[in-house]
C-alpha cells in the first residue's frame, strides 16, 4: 500500500478508542457524536490512546518499517511480483483492490 507518510501521521495521532466496547474513533474521519460519548455502548468519558499514537514513536516505527521492508520491496520489484494499491482510499474501495491484485 502506497501512503502519504505524512497521512499516516496525522491517521494515528488521531485515532483513539472506547476503552469499555473498543469502539475506534478518528478526531478529524469518525468523531464520536457526542463529546465524550462512546456512540456504540453510550460509555462516557471512556475514551483513549494508545501510548504509542504520539507523533515521535510513530515516526520511530515508520524509519523501523522502511528499513526492514526496503530489501523485500526491491526483491519483489525486481521478479515482477510486486504490487501497488493507493492506501488512502476509503476502506470498501482498498478491500475491492487487494482482492483484485489477488485475483479472488
Amino acid at each position: 500500500m502506497k501512503v502519504d507518510d505524512e497521512a499516516l501521521v496525522r491517521r494515528v495521532i488521531g485515532r483513539y478508542n472506547c476503552k469499555t466496547c473498543g469502539e475506534v474513533y478518528h478526531k478529524d474521519s469518525k468523531p464520536s457524536k457526542a463529546h465524550n460519548v462512546c456512540d456504540n455502548c453510550l460509555a462516557t468519558n471512556s475514551f483513549m490512546q494508545r501510548a504509542d499514537d504520539n507523533e515521535t514513536s510513530f515516526r520511530t516505527r515508520l524509519v523501523n518499517y522502511y528499513r526492514d521492508t526496503s530489501p523485500l520491496i526491491g526483491y519483489y520489484h525486481a521478479k515482477g511480483l510486486l504490487r501497488s494499491i493507493d492506501g488512502l482510499l476509503d476502506i470498501s474501495t482498498t478491500q475491492k483492490n487487494i482482492l483484485k491484485i489477488l485475483e479472488i
